[in-house]
């Protein structure tokens, strides 16, 4: 078991909700109330970080997907990305809701990350996510994974008879290339800040590889 927490503050008269999610911490993290929102988020991430934790957003009832005039999370992913931002993708489920199970309910097992760590402790998963050494999963699971600065090549687990289509995106969200089937191999050619690959399952599930930064 790692040990990880999420920080809820509200400020601005409880009219504002502040949700920060740290792993890995040697110690409880109390919330910081800085009164205003972008010095309250970077207060309660420096006390995750002080306690040896990295930091992730998760929490339900969110537009992944986007909406007009909102963008989605991986449209966010990929602004951050393009501005020289490194940071990586987690499919956090936020279990909020381990006994009452639904659609609307916010369940375990619908999200997680898989990191080839070589052995099974709280040292070497860590060091896999804060390194980018891992993939994130809402079903979909790879059975091999290779990634350098010469390209990606990845192998899908088949399973039942689901069709498969990976897709690269580059710098600025653009759409790089796109293939069908359990086998893929991009190869990096004078592509731009980075390469990161979604795989998408006909049955609606995916896997999102970390970007490859380039150029």
């Amino acid at each position: 078991m790692i040990p990880g927490e999420e920080v809820s503050v509200r400020i601005n008269g409880v009219q504002t909700a502040i949700h920060i999610n740290g792993i890995g911490i040697s110690r409880l993290v109390e919330p910081i109330d800085a009164g205003e929102v972008v010095p309250t988020l970077q207060a309660n991430v420096n006390a995750f970080l002080g306690a040896g934790g990295l930091v992730f957003n998760g929490h339900p009832g969110v537009n992944l997907l986007g909406a007009p005039g909102k963008y989605s999370y991986e449209e966010i992913w990929d602004g951050v990305l393009s501005a020289g931002k490194i940071m990586f993708g987690v499919p956090t489920d936020n279990s909020h809701h381990c006994s009452d199970y639904g659609p609307s309910r916010s369940n375990p097992d619908r999200g997680w990350v898989v990191v080839p760590a070589e052995e099974l402790s709280q040292e070497a998963i860590v060091e896999g996510l804060a390194s980018g050494t891992f993939y994130s999963s809402t079903g979909v699971m790879l059975e091999e994974l290779e990634v350098s600065e010469g390209g990606v090549s990845l192998k899908v687990e088949q399973f039942k008879d689901f069709i498969y289509v990976t897709k690269f995106t580059g710098h600025d969200g653009k759409a790089l290339a796109e293939f069908e089937g359990v086998e893929t191999l991009y190869e990096i050619k004078g592509d731009k800040g980075y390469v990161r690959a979604v795989i998408t399952s006909s049955s609606g599930q995916r896997a999102w590889t970390q970007p490859v930064l380039v150029g």
